[in-house]
């Protein structure tokens, strides 16, 4: 039947290569792959090509066809299905609809589950970084100058994106010196390659529920103070970037511990290595590479050792801020030492004194460094103009007391959610080892790519993700279970046949009319189940069939899981809450339909509405305008208006 609609040149095309004639059909099915399943062979075929759907559709019979196929069918002027001769309806012609639970079922079938499709996947994407540019580089197509449109190069580093701490040796096949201090590159798309910051716009790269992996000084927020071995660091978000205000520098709301300042205040807690890159435009910072020859450094291993939320010295918003200190075994890029940091730097950075934390309440303020000079940029700065005070004018000096009343202000304005992790009995994971005098883990490193304590199999994944992804649409958000003897609706929602039938039972096909024309019948609208949908499924649910290619294909595949249906759904009495909720279901659906026959009855809802008209004149005037409700009561209101408007004219 195919072969009769196919053009000329497709079939000769077909018969020139040897093949069955139907065009790049069969050719599609000799590129698949020999592990394909016996069920999706035997009952996913497309029943015009004879070869397993394509981008496959389900007409309301539950035929399965290709989409390409479907199309030819119907401009050859052909609208009935082609197995049970059934017509489409208008809407399946128009605008036919792709089943994705049969395309992922087939796609799951042909690459053997969806765990080894994902590693599939995963080494595909590792072969093709290799024939990436070995630096980032924009096309000639690009429109806009510089890296604006440029992608990355290739990743020189083995690591996952999500890694903690130090980049070793390990993870450089190539050069096998890994990451090390003072490595500088023209950019942040270079910065990528080499594993120091994986974003390439991002301050902050971690996650929220294990922690921050690295941070970059760019000069985005005035309140950074940047000494070398410790900073100040401001989080991100409290901005509306919306529309046009991509730079927006006035805070709208305040900011919380979520997101990337969530990752921060983990890492704090659990005392995470922390990569620190310094860019040319902190241009506030002595440390930070010279402007003049724009660069990206990466400056060695920091940890987080305290954080808060203060509003900023010109914002009147919250802002997240965090102290980081550098523990890193390499010397900085502006130590003339020949040896990394050690315990004795780290308590020396801690004991300086923060101003900013003057707000703090009297039992958690500082003791040791409450007594030392404030280091801070703002009071060395205003120190300095102090000195000079005698040279500056009047207008001057008035406007430099002012700031500083400003700034007193500012340092005694109240701090909120003070985290200080040197305060308790949790050992940093990233510390000073005495017995190697070097510093490292102090226990293991968290795992890339998953959360802690995840020992799952790829079976047990595959099992999860069956679970989520082949239940039926009923009571889907309470409990699920597995779809047997599937029904596809014109919407594209599936129903097990017991569900659907339980939904719909008692409602009928017909609306019974007590009087008038038996001629005209109203049919009764029937509309898909799930919420939000009203797609109209009448004609699927009346003759209802049920799709036993995707039935067939879901038994293999849960036989190959270890999965099995659900007592009830095999006939069996069981007190599962899914029996005793389609039945629930079932009875309110029919109790519903027979409440609302008996409210629908024209003539009693008439008689309750007009209690003095008599009720074999309401049975008249039904059948005389065939049972239109409202014409009826339009009739007799007028009925019963008509004598007082008689008695009015009378009177006057």
């Amino acid at each position: 039947r195919f072969m009769k609609f196919a053009p000329k040149d497709e079939e000769d095309e077909g018969k020139e290569n040897g093949g069955p004639a139907g065009g790049s059909e069969p050719a599609t099915a000799a590129a698949e792959p020999e592990g394909t399943s016996k069920a999706v062979d035997e009952h996913l075929k497309c029943a015009m090509c004879m070869d397993v759907c394509t981008m496959p559709v389900t007409a309301a019979c539950q035929h399965n066809f290709c989409l390409k196929c479907l199309n030819k069918w119907i401009r050859s002027g052909k609208k009935n299905c082609v197995l049970c001769r059934k017509p489409f309806s208008r809407d399946f012609i128009n605008n036919p609809r792709i089943n994705t639970t049969l395309v992922a079922l087939i796609r799951e079938a042909k690459s053997g589950g969806t765990s080894t499709a994902a590693a599939r996947r995963e080494k595909e994407r590792l072969e093709l970084e290799k024939n990436r540019p070995d630096h980032a580089k924009a096309t000639s197509r690009a429109k806009k100058t510089g890296l604006a449109n440029a992608a990355s190069g290739r990743l020189m580093v083995t690591c996952p994106t999500d890694h903690f701490g130090p980049i070793g040796p390990e993870y450089d096949p190539e050069k096998g010196r890994g990451l090390r201090v003072c490595d500088n590159w023209p950019n942040r798309l270079d910065c990528r390659q080499y594993g120091a910051h994986f974003p390439h716009v991002a301050g902050i790269a971690g996650q929220s529920d294990r922690g921050a992996q690295s941070v970059v000084l760019s000069g985005g927020y005035e309140d950074d103070q940047d000494h070398g071995n410790w900073f100040l660091y401001t989080g991100s978000g409290g901005r509306d970037l919306s529309g046009n205000k991509r730079t927006n520098k006035v805070h709208d709301f305040d900011q919380e511990f979520t997101k990337f300042n969530a990752a921060l205040k983990t890492s704090c807690e659990l005392g995470l290595p922390l990569r620190v890159v310094r860019s040319h435009k902190e241009k506030k910072s002595a440390h930070a590479p010279d402007p003049a020859n724009p660069m990206v450094r990466y400056d060695g291993i920091y940890r987080i050792e305290k954080c808060w939320r203060k509003r900023g010295l010109n914002q009147p918003k919250l802002m997240c801020r965090y102290l980081i200190v550098r523990c890193d075994n390499e010397p900085a890029p502006w130590s003339d030492l020949d040896q990394g940091d050690t315990p004795q730097t780290l308590e020396s950075c801690l004991g300086a004194r923060i101003r900013e934390l003057d707000g703090l309440p009297e039992d958690q303020k500082l003791g040791a460094g409450r007594g030392i000079k404030c280091v801070c940029a703002y009071c060395v700065r205003e120190e300095g103009k102090i000195k000079d005070k005698g040279k500056l004018s009047k207008p001057e000096r008035e406007k430099m007391e002012k700031d500083l009343r400003k700034l007193e202000k500012w340092y005694d304005a109240p701090v909120v959610d003070y985290f200080d992790r040197s305060k308790t009995d949790t050992k940093p994971a990233w510390d000073w080892l005495p017995d190697k005098k070097c510093w490292g883990w102090t226990c293991e490193p968290p795992k890339t790519g998953q959360t802690q304590g995840d020992k799952k199999s790829a079976e047990e994944r595959d099992r999860e993700q069956f679970l989520k992804q082949y239940v039926c649409c009923h009571k889907k958000g309470k409990k699920t279970h597995i779809l047997k003897d599937p029904v596809t609706l014109p919407c594209g929602h599936h129903f097990c046949r017991i569900c659907l039938e339980g939904l719909f039972k008692g409602s009928g096909t017909d609306v019974a009319r007590s009087s008038g024309r038996s001629l005209r019948v109203k049919k009764v609208i029937k509309v898909c189940p799930c919420k939000g949908c009203n797609q109209d499924v009448t004609e699927c649910v009346n003759s209802m069939q049920v799709d036993r290619g995707m039935g067939e294909v879901l038994k293999e595949r849960m036989a190959k899981l270890g999965l099995e249906y659900e007592p009830w759904q095999l006939g069996q009495k069981a007190s599962g809450s899914v029996e005793g909720a389609v039945k629930e279901d079932a009875s309110a659906a029919q109790n519903g339909v027979a409440e609302e026959e008996k409210e629908q009855k024209p003539i009693d809802v008439l008689a309750d509405q007009f209690p003095g008209v008599d009720r074999g004149l309401i049975e008249m005037l039904l059948a005389d305008q065939d049972g239109d409700v409202k014409d009826v009561t339009v009739m007799l209101r007028k009925m019963t208006s008509q004598p007082s408007s008689k008695k009015q004219k009378t009177k006057a």
